[in-house]
């Protein structure tokens, strides 16, 4: 994880295959998602804090509050 701020994170997940191969998780973004700077694009799993909307006191707090999202294991308002 790299720190970009004190409630920024983001993660890159892999997965070694049975040849050893590295393989990377990465989100792809859809098409019409914030044009033109994120749309269509490969990103990692991750995000920011919002001051007064989150209650994450860390950087993995956050990390993990934005995979339980990506992955609808809750929901963004």
């Amino acid at each position: 994880m790299i720190e970009l701020n004190h409630h920024s994170a983001s993660i890159l997940p892999y997965h070694l295959d049975l040849e050893d191969r590295l393989n990377f998780v990465l989100e792809r973004k859809s098409p019409d998602y914030k044009k033109p700077f994120f749309d269509n694009a490969l990103n990692f799993f991750g995000g920011n804090w919002e001051k007064g909307k989150y209650n994450e006191k860390s950087p993995e707090e956050t990390v993990s509050r934005e995979i339980k999202e990506e992955f609808w294991i809750s929901y963004e308002a």
